[in-house]
């Protein structure tokens, strides 16, 4: 009954019954004194898997690899076939790694760690014709882990990208569809769909896959919503999906300060995606620092996804808005932190509101007047991708706007297409205005007033080409390095400035 109506319950295969399921689950070890509760965690699932298939295996309080031994003998001994599976089985591992990196390496490297020596023993379970470990399916965040005890445990295969296994756990187009149908919500099926598209949708783990797919828990989210209260949820991303601050900051700080991977993940969040040669499927915590291991990472933590390949250039990108929202809570919360940039966020929200619903352009004077009474942050915006990407993290962080970078749209014509470098989307009908925003910048030692006047003549221009909806405001900001030295809602032939004020 449990597999009623799925592809594996009407197509069974010979091997079906046929395997006593041994399964853990590392997220229930607790990181605090990991070896001993390591040890009693797995002693306690033997003692449950003994008693479910009534197997004569005495288990002690001792060690739990001489358990895991002597049930191996045992089931060698019955000819018992053995599924082994693991969830999560980096989970307590890289809450180490991330507060005590010594300790990380002792249970990783050290000849007497008992994870370690887990995973040797689970190998050992494998070899042999009257072998008992038949199988096994181990699933993690990260390949972090598994590279560091690859001495004791070498025999398994990184399915993550497999194109085979591209939609194992996440939701198609068509299933999304069933769903809709099942519950009744088929009349809302244009609303739902436009919504998932933008915020839980973009996710591909192979770049031959011709399709997307949707975040399943995400989904079930959003659904629950629709189905118990008839209403999209009010917070449109769910909690349990926002990824843990504590493993990005890890990676972006050296010696507490902001590192070269914060510099990486504040380029992706400003362009929406970055290109490498290609996604590295092992690697050491040794050595995560690593740009190409920092970026696989990012992708296996899923906060970047594939999006193209061409010719030894693989494109990653923001699968969705509640990815990128996620992101700029990261970038903000690493300038808080550093203490390099902290501003209050309901005064911002209320001034952004303002421009949203009154076209009160405010709210970028009070930016940066902001930036220019913080003296660090000075020293941080150095370069127009740093601008970029401290906007479009700090307009991220809004509850009624999509952020859209490099925004396409039609040009003025309709002869070719144009990029918005930040495009704003009201989320709800009740805010009425859209935002384009052309940001220029002006290198600090290289101003005058006609390089000024000549980016924003360039701003215009690009604006003017623009088919934007009609409630769309099309906003001009120029910087002179970290300074905000123009501001103007563009209106064509009644263009507007409001510069200094």
């Amino acid at each position: 009954a449990l597999f009623k109506d799925t592809a594996i319950g009407n197509n069974p295969t010979e091997e079906r019954n046929s395997y006593y399921i041994l399964r853990f689950d590392f997220s229930a070890v607790d990181s605090q004194n990991p070896e001993r509760n390591f040890n009693k965690y797995v002693n306690k699932r033997l003692e449950t898997f003994v008693e479910k298939y009534k197997i004569e295996v005495d288990i002690s309080d001792e060690n739990s690899n001489n358990n895991l031994n002597s049930l191996f003998s045992r089931c060698s001994l019955d000819n018992a076939a053995l599924y082994v599976m693991i969830d999560e089985y980096d989970n307590f591992i890289n809450e180490l790694l991330m507060k005590d990196k010594q300790q990380y390496e002792n249970l990783v490297t050290g000849e007497d760690s008992k994870y370690k020596q887990f995973f040797k023993t689970l190998k050992a379970g494998t070899g042999g014709n009257d072998a008992p470990v038949k199988k096994m399916f181990i699933t993690g965040v990260s390949p972090l882990a598994m590279y560091d005890v690859t001495s004791g445990y070498n025999i398994g295969s990184n399915i993550t990208t497999r194109l085979p296994f591209n939609d194992i756990l996440g939701v198609t187009r068509d299933e999304l569809d069933a769903m809709l149908d099942h519950f009744n919500l088929s009349d809302r099926r244009e609303m739902i769909r436009d919504r998932m598209d933008k915020w839980y949708d973009g996710y591909k783990f192979n770049e031959n896959i011709g399709h997307t797919i949707y975040n399943t828990d995400m989904v079930l989210y959003y659904l629950n919503s629709m189905i118990t209260e008839n209403m999209e949820p009010r917070e449109l991303i769910d909690i349990n999906v926002r990824s843990d601050y504590g493993k990005i900051r890890f990676l972006i700080q050296t010696d507490k300060r902001l590192n070269g991977n914060f510099s990486v993940l504040e380029k992706i969040l400003s362009e929406g995606k970055i290109d490498v040669l290609k996604i590295v499927d092992a690697f050491s915590a040794f050595d995560i620092r690593s740009r190409s291991n920092f970026v696989s990472l990012l992708f296996y933590l899923g906060l970047i996804t594939i999006d193209k390949y061409e010719v030894l250039d693989l494109t990653l990108k923001i699968p969705n808005q509640t990815v990128q929202k996620i992101l700029a809570e990261f970038i903000r919360k690493a300038l808080e932190e550093q203490k390099i940039f902290d501003i209050n966020l309901d005064m911002f929200s209320q001034k952004l509101k303002l421009f949203s619903t009154r076209k009160d352009m405010s709210v970028f004077h009070w930016l940066g007047g902001q930036i220019n009474a913080h003296s660090k942050v000075r020293d941080y915006i150095s370069g127009e991708s740093y601008i970029k990407g401290f906007l479009v993290a700090y307009l991220s962080l809004a509850p009624f706007y999509e952020v859209i970078t490099e925004h396409e749209v039609m040009t003025e014509h309709k002869t070719g297409k144009g990029y918005v470098d930040i495009f704003l989307k009201p989320i709800t009908e009740n805010v009425p205005f859209c935002g384009a925003i052309e940001l220029k910048y002006i290198k600090r030692k290289e101003f005058s007033e006609a390089l000024l006047e000549e980016k924003i003549a360039d701003a215009r221009d690009q604006l003017k080409k623009y088919k934007a909806p009609e409630n769309t405001i099309k906003v001009i900001l120029v910087f002179n390095g970290w300074e905000l030295v123009h501001v103007e809602e563009w209106q064509g032939a009644k263009k507007m400035a409001d510069d200094g004020q």
